[in-house]
């Protein structure tokens, strides 16, 4: 990184702190990202994941999905699980596509909820239907083998179809495919 890329971006997380200590949601979300990837500050996803909380509770649903992800990669205590899924059906209830994923995995495997396969198909198909390509699969997956749904090898090949179509797309994009990264940089 050169010097003025890097004073740019500390620039851009000084002035992400004073909006965010005004209680600015998309601010504490976006000094979040900050913290979570070292960009203009040292990489401290702890702190990362006080700023996302702050945005989560003002209804900030990327702070709300990137809440859920700190703590599902966190040391798998229950309480870890149990906060996860919390934070991720909030983002789901939102419509975050990726929320919905994540939660269909929470209760595919009752990680921080009741296992409830039938459960984990819906929130699959939810993000399925908004073209997230690992819920297509994994629905795809529920279908052949009968998870949580009755065996259907018909729809499993329309999803496996529409995830492998999907990954192509995305394949020849020419946007960097980390959402979070792409917003922080258009940000700065």
């Amino acid at each position: 990184m050169h010097y003025d890329e890097t004073w740019q971006y500390e620039q851009a997380v000084f002035w992400y702190r004073k909006a965010a200590e005004l209680d600015h949601a998309a601010a504490q979300y976006h000094l979040g990202l900050c913290y979570t990837y070292g960009v203009g500050v040292d990489k401290q996803v702890d702190i990362a994941a006080v700023w996302y909380r702050k945005a989560a509770e003002q209804g900030n649903v990327n702070a709300q999905f990137a809440l859920g992800m700190y703590y599902s990669e966190q040391t798998h205590l229950p309480e870890h699980y149990q906060a996860a899924a919390f934070w991720f059906e909030k983002a789901a209830a939102q419509g975050d596509a990726d929320a919905q994923f994540q939660l269909g995995l929470c209760y595919e495997y009752g990680h921080g909820v009741i296992q409830d396969e039938c459960q984990a198909v819906g929130h699959y198909q939810q993000a399925a239907e908004q073209n997230q390509i690992a819920a297509q699969f994994r629905l795809a997956q529920c279908y052949e083998y009968g998870i949580g749904v009755n065996a259907d090898l018909a729809v499993a090949a329309h999803w496996l179809a529409r995830a492998t179509e999907h990954t192509a797309i995305a394949q020849n994009e020419e946007e960097p495919h980390h959402q979070w990264y792409f917003q922080l940089t258009q940000a700065a």
